[in-house]
């Protein structure tokens, strides 16, 4: 009837024009929030960032005394700071100077102290486990490599020295989340130098382990596994150090005096946050190779008397 037919065109008419402006209010809204992420000076985007990180990390900082008092809550909410500050930085574009969470944990000594202890121990005891016996022994492709591998890239290092650079790497992100250079330097000092001392004292005992045995058994029995292991662990590792001594934050906190392009050699560049562990691992590489020509040489010389 026309009555009912009248009432459906208005409801049409009424839903259409609820959609559409609700349509435009989000395009809109789309709009807007693409404006104030460009980062304007004085944007409304980051200023909303920093007052609503302001705000969580004075929570936090009122909350302190309490999650000190209890370590795994203090765990869990370090944790949470890290991930939200890497939501901030990366997905959302605020800058560390404009507002960080994180911050409620660097910026009094106390908690500073705590993260600092976690990250320690939690590296010492995950490199432990990487320092394995089976875990030195490079894959059996990697030994028929030591040169560019399938796709053009170098052959893989042992578990060892993979695990070590994914736990240094870690440490190196979450370094990089943190605005406060004297954090970045305690970090790299207290943890990651710790962590490359322990494996590079390893590697030393390891090495002389091995010159030792050489020098006792025939030169068929030297296990080549354990020196190519040895061998592609620090070839790996100093390329990683060096493009991270070359990266942010660490190229800010501690420049090389030498640029990386000047010298081929891994550690001949003077400085950088990795420098005395590039120039003990390049010394640790001459004496792998010098042990090799050794046993090889000798290898030689025993089946010609034969």
């Amino acid at each position: 009837t026309y009555p009912a037919h009248a009432t459906w065109e208005r409801d049409l008419a009424a839903l259409e024009a609820a959609f559409t402006s609700a349509r435009l209010k989000e395009a809109e809204r789309h709009r807007y929030v693409r404006m104030v992420a460009l980062r304007c000076p004085h944007g409304v985007y980051v200023s909303l960032g920093g007052a609503l990180c302001d705000a969580m990390a004075a929570k936090l900082t009122r909350e302190m005394a309490s999650l000190l008092r209890t370590p795994a809550l203090f765990s869990h909410t370090l944790n949470e700071c890290l991930g939200v500050e890497e939501e901030l930085r990366y997905a959302h574009g605020i800058p560390a100077a404009a507002g960080s969470v994180l911050r409620a944990i660097y910026a009094a000594p106390a908690p500073l102290q705590r993260w600092l202890e976690l990250e320690r121990d939690d590296g010492a005891a995950a490199l432990e486990r990487l320092l394995q016996e089976a875990q030195w022994v490079a894959p059996r492709a990697a030994l028929l490599q030591l040169a560019p591998g399938e796709g053009g890239g170098a052959p893989p290092p042992p578990p060892c020295a993979a695990g070590l650079l994914t736990l240094l790497g870690g440490v190196q992100r979450r370094m990089a989340l943190v605005a406060d250079p004297a954090t970045q330097l305690a970090l790299l000092q207290r943890v990651m130098l710790p962590l490359l001392s322990a494996f590079t004292e390893r590697l030393r005992s390891r090495l002389n382990q091995q010159s030792l045995a050489a020098q006792m058994a025939a030169p068929a029995e030297t296990d080549w596994p354990q020196l190519g292991g040895m061998l592609l662990a620090t070839a790996h590792g100093a390329s990683r150090l060096e493009e991270w001594s070359d990266s942010e934050p660490l190229a800010a906190l501690l420049p090389r005096e030498v640029p990386q392009a000047e010298s081929a050699e891994p550690g001949a560049s003077a400085g950088g946050a990795f420098g005395a562990t590039l120039l003990e691992w390049a010394e640790i590489e001459r004496e792998i190779e010098q042990l090799a020509h050794e046993i090889v040489t000798s290898s030689f010389g025993t089946a010609a008397r034969k």
